[in-house]
């Protein structure tokens, strides 16, 4: 029984969080229309955003340390400052080439200074 509970109190905590996100993602495009800004800042802000929780939670066992949390906030500056110079400058499509191979340039880095997360 308890189980059962559970498992009903966590998909509805899950369907909560996913009408949260979704509201927060109308909004953010609504404020954006209010104050004159494109369609593609927003799009890359939340590109931030879903960065920066990837990237935390693969290095999630390496967070106590504070060179760790200091290389994060800045390769968040750097993704941001990329993804806003893409969205400039690109079509959308092709915002992939300069995003991965940051992306990827910003996780070997982060191994070889901190290592591999433990799976």
């Amino acid at each position: 029984m308890r189980s059962l509970s559970k498992a009903i109190l966590d998909r509805s905590l899950l369907v909560a969080l996913a009408l949260l996100l979704i509201g927060l993602g109308i909004g953010s495009f609504q404020v954006a229309e209010m104050h004159h800004i494109g369609a593609k800042y927003v799009i890359a802000a939340w590109a931030g955003a879903a960065f920066f929780a990837g990237v935390a939670r693969s290095l999630r066992a390496k967070l106590r340390r504070p060179l760790v949390i200091i290389y994060l906030l800045v390769w968040f500056v750097v993704h941001m400052l990329v993804t806003f110079e893409a969205a400039d400058d690109l079509p959308m499509l092709l915002w992939i080439l300069p995003l991965g191979l940051e992306l990827w340039i910003g996780l070997a880095v982060a191994f070889y200074f901190f290592g591999r997360p433990l799976q």
